[in-house]
């Protein structure tokens, strides 16, 4: 159905987006229960709910739903000449897919990229070189790492790989991933950097709940 290709696609770029069904029908409403809309930040990407008035009260829902970051379950009267309409919505926030982003692109970087997409996980390669010899179906951004990822947080189900331990960003990368919701960050070194960077870490005044 073009309603859950757009919701599959758009979770696949890593938007956040919502799904608006419709419930229950009460009245001369031109909806049926099981119509669908797909909105994402910029508006709707699929479906309908029977009508524009419809579709504009499904947007709106979506919308409060995005902003408050959970489920929204709502009865919606239009009056009428007539009897009035209503409609019953649910709208549920749709995650994006959870993502490996690897930052940096030497050969270790596209490697670990390459494997991440070859096992079917949403791949996000970060590097200011913009670097595009990778697997097709891997995301390359040409962004200085720490402002990628102040920009866009990591999740609670990504996963976070440093691939170069020799960048000048590492630790800010490290200060940054290792605050944030990724449920997973590593960085690619041997037993003689991975120390160094736990102590610049510590000294840099890191919470040690975030290095444990």
């Amino acid at each position: 159905m073009e309603v859950y290709d757009a919701l599959a696609r758009a979770r696949g770029r890593g938007d956040r987006v919502v799904l608006v069904t419709v419930l229950t029908v009460e009245g001369d409403a031109s909806s049926h229960p099981g119509a669908k809309l797909v909105v994402g930040a910029g508006g709707v990407l699929a479906g309908t709910l029977g009508c524009s008035e419809f579709d504009s009260a499904g947007t709106d829902l979506a919308v409060e739903a995005l902003d408050q970051e959970a489920p929204i379950r709502r009865r919606l009267d239009f009056p009428g000449h007539g009897r009035t309409r209503a409609i019953e919505l649910f709208a549920e926030v749709n995650e994006p897919e959870p993502a490996v982003l690897v930052l940096g692109a030497n050969p270790v970087g596209r490697a670990v990229a390459d494997l991440a997409r070859a096992i079917g996980r949403r791949v996000v390669l970060v590097a200011p070189g913009g670097d595009t010899a990778v697997r097709s179906g891997v995301e390359v951004r040409a962004d200085d790492p720490p402002r990628y990822l102040l920009a866009a947080p990591p999740g609670p189900h990504d996963a976070v790989v440093i691939s170069d331990h020799d960048a000048t960003w590492v630790d800010e990368v490290l200060r940054v991933a290792l605050a944030s919701d990724a449920f997973f960050v590593g960085m690619l070194g041997s037993r003689r950097h991975a120390p160094e960077a736990v102590r610049r870490l510590r000294d840099g005044g890191v919470p040690e709940a975030h290095i444990a």
